[in-house]
């Protein structure tokens, strides 16, 4: 039995029911080609109606537009732009993401170290090892990851 589509009830044939009816043009592409030139003639009219550069923003004279900062949702970041704090969030994640070829000397608990082991396939071990930072706060004496494999 044929289907109707939720959104614009578009004609959907099913094969395994419909397979054996002739092949109606009008009712399975025409009238579907209908439904979507009608919604898309919808939305254009609409959009014609949008003036240009109607989402331009134009700071009100009654306050100095300084006073508008760009706060991320805990206020640990705030900058002038949303460029300024990208910039102050990309400072405290250098600290914890290192890229290396061998394990870094320095971290901390929340620290990952991502390293590039070679352009072999994964399952002959290439690709980039993702650890991060064991709790201890000294390099193993022995021959063992400071960081764990996650």
């Amino acid at each position: 039995m044929a289907e109707h589509t939720s959104h614009l009830n578009l004609y959907k044939v099913d094969p395994v029911t419909d397979g054996n009816q002739t092949f109606n043009v009008k009712t399975m592409m025409n009238d579907n080609w209908d439904k979507i030139d009608g919604k898309v003639g919808s939305i254009d009219t609409k959009l014609q109606g949008v003036e240009d550069h109607a989402n331009n923003y134009t700071h009100p004279s009654t306050h100095d537009a300084s006073i508008i900062r760009v706060t991320d949702a805990g206020s640990q970041f705030n900058g002038e732009n949303v460029e300024d704090v990208l910039g102050e969030v990309g400072t405290g994640l250098s600290d914890m993401i290192q890229v290396s070829a061998t394990e870094p000397n320095s971290f901390n608990t929340h620290t990952l170290w991502l390293q590039d082991i070679g352009d072999s396939s994964f399952s002959a071990g290439g690709g980039i090892n993702i650890a991060n930072a064991e709790t201890s706060t000294q390099p193993p004496v022995e021959n063992n990851y400071w960081f764990k494999p996650i």
